[in-house]
């Protein structure tokens, strides 16, 4: 069964909705239509042979906007990467029952009235997919994106291996209760020594870190070099010392109270913790016992450092479906095509035994959601409708919402690491859409 998909300049409005929308947004001088950002073709970014240098995406500017309209759908042309494989058995097909919601309103928090079109158009969304029990509702690709490309996921990246360790907890191969430097003996004189598998897959371990984005000398720039998104050492002056050599060298935090703190590291670890537990490399892993049985349609990919070592806590790379397929799987407590992935067990405990206490008083105490939680490299709501969901910088998010059965992935390239405005408006796309799916 082939879908059909809607770009950005395929979305129109019915006559009636259109006057609607133009009469609307002519009432008062504050609602301005929102100006659609530019394609990176439009921009220019890779285009012309040769390319002119400004234009060109490299090892140095690749995350950074405007070039990440281009380089987060052409990762395998930057990057180094492990394949994820998706074996030789048959695409299960995601049964389509399409309705068009580019028309549904929400209000922003100026108070401005914007369509599902509007947004998509101006919030540097690559890709957007809606499921409602399993079937795709709605489905748009802009920026050039096609159905095949894959499409970095960043941190989302931490809740597919959150999934794999799970796995591993089921087939026996890995326990939660040891401590990290029972399986990766080289960190027994890191910060990360004396916690459990389980501390880390919960962000509670107390390790000197910021994960500042934007500071050229923060502990979060050195491990980006370790994991070689960065130009070579031979190129900056500066030693790149490869992923596994880098996680040793983090040390405590004295200072830190306890709760949830985000340290991008500690999936690393996971991802370390998973290959000595599973004697494979994760992509092995990942490609054995993950990927084939959600019958997805393309070999996914996760990035390496120098020495094929993978960048578990932001390196993972698919289609738009493919992740919408993993997010299903999810919702489905751990099944997909009438296949066992993961146990309910697993799933519920993501769900249902997250500790709001260290959350609470963790690193967004008082800032996000005082009744979250986070569980095995997920975020927890802790609303009525239990939504939980996967996020990743620049935009990406894998929404759940078992109470209306619906699975939404956004792939992004907004120009700014983290952006809480970015997120609250991509939350009133989904709050509309959950209003006017509800069953």
């Amino acid at each position: 069964m082939k879908h059909s998909f809607l770009h950005w300049s395929d979305i129109h409005l019915p006559i009636g909705v259109g006057l609607l929308v133009l009469f609307a947004l002519q009432v008062g001088a504050a609602e301005t239509m929102p100006v659609p950002v530019k394609t990176a073709t439009e921009l220019g970014i890779m285009q012309g042979r040769p390319v002119p240098l400004d234009n060109r995406v490299t090892l140095s500017n690749w995350m950074a906007a405007p070039y990440n309209r281009w380089s987060l759908q052409h990762i395998p042309q930057i990057l180094p990467i492990a394949t994820v494989y998706r074996g030789d058995g048959p695409i299960v097909e995601l049964p389509s029952h399409k309705q068009d919601l580019s028309a549904l309103w929400f209000t922003s928090a100026a108070g401005d009235r914007l369509t599902i079109a509007q947004w998509l158009t101006t919030s540097y969304t690559d890709g957007f997919i809606v499921l409602q029990n399993g079937q795709i509702v709605f489905e748009v690709y802009l920026n050039n994106m096609q159905p095949q490309t894959r499409h970095l996921s960043y941190s989302i990246s931490k809740s597919v291996i959150g999934i794999l360790a799970g796995i591993l907890v089921d087939d026996g191969d890995l326990d939660l209760a040891r401590t990290v430097e029972e399986y990766v003996p080289e960190l027994q004189h890191s910060g990360f020594a004396g916690y459990t598998i389980r501390d880390l897959l919960d962000m509670l371990a107390a390790i000197e870190w910021s994960e500042d984005y934007v500071n050229p000398d923060s502990p979060w720039r050195r491990w980006k070099d370790s994991i070689g998104w960065t130009p070579s050492a031979e190129e900056t002056g500066h030693a790149s010392q490869g992923n596994y050599n880098f996680l040793p060298t983090l040390q405590r935090d004295p200072a830190w109270p306890g709760g949830f703190k985000y340290v991008s590291p500690s999936a690393e670890v996971v991802g370390w913790v998973l290959e000595r537990a599973g004697d494979a490399p994760l992509a092995e892993l990942l490609s054995r016992r993950l990927w084939p049985p959600l019958g997805v349609e393309r070999d996914a990919f996760i990035t390496t450092d120098r020495s094929f070592a993978p960048a578990a806590a932001g390196g993972f790379g698919a289609t738009l479906r493919d992740l919408a397929r993993f997010g299903q799987m999810v919702l489905n407590e751990g099944t997909l095509n009438e296949r066992r992935i993961v146990s309910r067990k697993w799933i519920s405990d993501i769900r249902f035994n997250g500790s709001n206490e260290a959350w609470r008083n963790g690193q967004y105490r008082g800032r996000w959601n005082p009744d979250g939680a986070y569980r095995s490299f997920w975020y927890i709501s802790g609303d009525a409708d239990g939504n939980f969901e996967a996020l990743g910088i620049h935009g990406q998010r894998l929404y759940i919402n078992p109470t209306h059965k619906l699975v939404i992935v956004r792939l992004s390239s907004y120009p700014d690491a983290v952006s809480r405005g970015d997120y609250d408006l991509s939350s009133k796309v989904i709050a509309s859409i959950r209003s006017e799916l509800q069953e």
